[in-house]
């Protein structure tokens, strides 16, 4: 096990709701958002190598999802590069906290294959994420899986064809998280991932296109932030990203956008939601959020557990995104928090 100082605390503390201190707060508001103090705290750092379980050519952590244990304690899974090809050679580590800011590694969820050239969806492992189901009351990994390969005319290809897929926690409860998501049986001849469930693939995906639908872009699916609706069905923001080339979509919506999916259970069928036509999932719209956001990280609002708020990259703004949603179908209210020049170095 690995013992990881995060030094980030201002932003661990916006994002958990913890008071510790941070620096710089911004007051978000807006008409039909409550208002939120967050704060950007410069002094973000990767792990460093000597505590990091990857070798010269690891890059740290990136992407994953905080969450806090019924006893007070934190478990974190977050997504790994950890050697060349960036970006293609991924593992998805869980990390343990008594206190959200000093974190112990604990073990291996999954490893991608790390290789370009071939027809797996599981070359590289993005956007790792635990949701608790009520329902069961255990805990499901999601993540990306992505077909890999050179780069070319064509777009970005470390990473297309984006498709999610899941796997329920061994054992009900928090002890679920210190359990099994599937990666004791794992063997270099039969992998964790080869038993895991698909939840959404992109519709329609042909490597060279056409690209009909504007929120599905080579990347295919490339996160999955799933919520329990009021009425006990389930919605996600889900994301794409338009590395084709040429996109289609240019001037049109945003390189990086998101839509809504929806389903009965959380283990679904999963449904791409377009309102003005249920019967042409593949054609959902993008939301009113912004014109080009990543990553979206949804919640149930404190003042109203009915309603929702998100936060999010602001792909090419600076900073991060804040978002709303009365019935978590409908979204809008873009809203950046940004570092002042000095902050950004």
């Amino acid at each position: 096990m690995h013992a990881i100082n995060m030094v980030n605390k201002g932003v661990f503390a916006a994002l958990l709701g913890l008071s510790l201190g941070v620096s710089s707060p911004v007051q978000v508001v807006s008409a039909t958002c409550p208002s939120v103090a967050v704060a950007w705290h410069p002094g973000w750092t990767q792990v460093n190598r000597t505590s990091y379980p990857g070798g010269k050519d690891s890059y740290g952590l990136e992407d994953g999802i905080v969450v806090r244990r019924a006893d007070g304690r934190f478990t974190m899974l977050s997504a790994e590069p950890y050697a060349k090809p960036y970006a293609v050679a991924m593992q998805l580590g869980l990390y343990t906290s008594e206190n959200a800011l000093d974190w112990t590694r604990q073990r291996t969820i999954r490893v991608s294959t790390g290789q370009l050239g071939t027809d797996s969806l599981h070359a590289a492992h993005w956007g790792p994420l635990l949701t608790r189901n009520p329902a069961n009351d255990t805990w499901l990994l999601s993540y990306v899986g992505y077909k890999a390969a050179k780069n070319n005319a064509s777009g970005f290809l470390a990473n297309y064809q984006g498709t999610i897929f899941s796997r329920y926690a061994a054992v009900p409860g928090d002890a679920g998280l210190d359990s099994d998501f599937g990666e004791a049986a794992s063997t270099p001849t039969a992998p964790a991932y080869e038993s895991d469930d698909v939840l959404l693939s992109p519709d329609d995906f042909h490597l060279l296109g056409p690209w009909p639908h504007a929120c599905q872009g080579l990347q295919g699916t490339d996160s999955f932030a799933p919520y329990q609706l009021a009425d006990g069905t389930w919605a996600a923001l889900v994301g794409t990203s338009h590395e084709e080339l040429p996109n289609p979509w240019a001037g049109k919506v945003g390189r990086w956008a998101v839509s809504v999916a929806t389903a009965p259970e959380l283990a679904g069928p999963w449904t791409r939601y377009n309102p003005a036509n249920r019967s042409d999932p593949a054609n959902a719209p993008c939301t009113d959020i912004a014109g080009g956001l990543e990553n979206p990280m949804v919640s149930a609002r404190p003042d109203d557990p009915k309603a929702f708020h998100a936060v999010y990259d602001g792909s090419g703004n600076p900073g991060f995104g804040y978002a709303c949603s009365e019935d978590g179908l409908d979204w809008a209210c873009l809203l950046y928090t940004s570092p002042s020049p000095r902050d950004r170095g």
